[in-house]
C-alpha cells in the first residue's frame, strides 16, 4: 500500500484526543514490571529480562492492549516465518496472563548502540547522587517526560527522554536495524519517548555502594492518535548484560479476557494477542500484534470501533509491511 492509498483507507485526524496518565513509583518487592492502565482501570505486570536491584518495582500506566483480526491464513504447514509464540495461562490469583517467547536470544552487544544512549550511564549516576540528597544547580532530565508522572527520587537506574519524531529517538540508540512503519514516519505523535535502564549487580537500593550502571535495556514507546482510534507502538531492545535472554517475561491481566492467534502477513506469522475487558466502551477491539526481528521485539496495539475496521487495517498492514522479505 503506498502512502496515498494508506492515508485515504485511514481518514482525517480528530484533535479531541483521550489522555492517558503514567506513574512510575516503589514497591516493596519483586523483579517484576507493573502497567496499571489508566484508561481502562486493568493492570499488566510485564516482568523484563534479568536481575532487578534487590526489592524494587517499576509501576508504569501503559495504553492497552492490541488490534483486529485481519482475515487469518492458517500456518499449519510452517511455509510462513515465526518470530516466537505466544502462551495464555493464568497465575496463582486466577489472572489471565499472556507470554512471549521469541526463537532467539534477544541480547545485543554493547558496542551495537552508537547513539547518544551511551552517555546514559552517566545521567543514572547522577541520578543516584540525586537519591542521596546531592543537589545540582539543573533541574532532573526526567522531570517532564511526557507520559510519565515527575516522582523519579526511588528510581535512579531509569533514564526517560521525550522526542519529536521516531526517527530522532531510533537516532539516539543508535542501532540500525530498527523498523519504523509508515505512519510514524508521516504523523506527529501525541507523545514520544525513550526509557533507558541500567544495571548493576553488585548495587542495591539500601546499599551504601557506589553505582557503576552500564546500559540493560532500551524501549521507545509512542502514542498515536486518528480520530478515536489510538495506536501505541512500543520496540523493546535488550543488551548482554540482561541475565534473561528476552525482554518481557510475563504479562498479567486482571478482569480481562485474553485469546491468541496468529496473523499472516508479508510472509511472516504474527503472534496476536485479543483483550476483552468488560469496561472497554462496547463496540470497540482492542488487540496487540507481537513480531521479533533482528533482536527487535515490536509491538503495536490498537484500540477502534468494530465499524471502522478498514481503517484499523490500514496502520495494522502498513505495520505488518513494514518488516522487510
Amino acid at each position: 500500500m503506498n502512502r496515498n492509498r494508506f492515508f485515504d483507507a485511514l481518514g482525517g485526524l480528530d484533535e479531541n484526543m483521550l489522555k492517558e496518565t503514567e506513574q512510575l513509583r516503589q514497591s516493596a518487592d519483586g523483579t517484576s514490571l507493573k502497567l496499571n492502565e489508566s484508561e481502562d482501570t486493568s493492570s499488566k505486570t510485564v516482568a523484563f529480562a534479568g536481575r532487578r536491584p534487590a526489592k524494587r518495582r517499576l509501576i508504569f500506566v501503559l495504553a492497552a492492549c492490541l488490534v483486529l483480526a485481519l482475515g487469518s491464513v492458517a500456518v499449519a504447514s510452517g511455509i510462513f516465518r515465526s518470530s516466537g509464540t505466544v502462551t495464555t495461562g493464568s497465575d496463582d490469583d486466577g489472572n489471565p496472563t499472556y507470554c512471549f517467547e521469541p526463537n532467539e536470544d534477544m541480547r545485543l552487544p554493547l558496542s551495537a548502540f552508537t547513539g547518544e544512549v551511551q552517555n546514559v550511564p552517566t545521567y543514572l549516576y547522577e541520578y543516584w547522587q540525586r537519591s542521596r540528597g546531592v543537589e545540582f544547580s539543573y533541574p532532573d532530565r526526567r522531570v517532564g517526560t511526557k507520559g510519565f508522572a515527575d516522582d523519579y527520587d526511588a528510581l535512579p537506574f531509569e533514564h526517560m527522554q521525550n522526542f519529536d519524531t521516531i526517527e530522532e529517538a531510533v537516532t539516539y540508540i543508535g542501532y540500525d536495524k530498527i523498523v519504523i512503519p509508515e505512519f510514524a514516519k508521516t504523523h506527529t505523535p501525541d507523545w514520544l519517548y525513550v526509557s533507558v535502564m541500567g544495571t548493576d549487580p553488585d548495587w542495591s537500593p539500601d546499599s551504601d555502594i557506589e553505582p557503576n550502571f552500564e546500559l540493560r535495556s532500551m524501549n521507545i514507546r509512542g502514542k498515536y492518535y486518528f480520530g478515536d482510534m489510538f495506536i501505541v507502538l512500543e520496540d523493546l531492545l535488550i543488551t548482554e548484560k540482561c541475565p534473561e535472554s528476552r525482554a518481557i517475561q510475563l504479562v498479567i491481566a486482571p478482569d480481562t479476557q485474553l485469546s491468541s492467534q496468529i496473523e499472516v502477513a508479508n510472509d511472516r506469522a504474527f503472534q496476536v494477542v485479543g483483550v476483552d475487558h468488560p469496561v472497554f466502551d462496547a463496540g470497540y477491539v482492542e488487540k496487540e500484534y507481537i513480531w521479533a526481528e533482528d533482536k527487535v521485539e515490536y509491538h503495536l496495539t490498537i484500540r477502534y470501533r468494530a465499524d471502522e475496521q478498514d481503517k484499523a487495517n490500514a496502520v495494522i498492514y502498513d505495520w505488518m509491511n513494514s518488516f522487510g522479505k
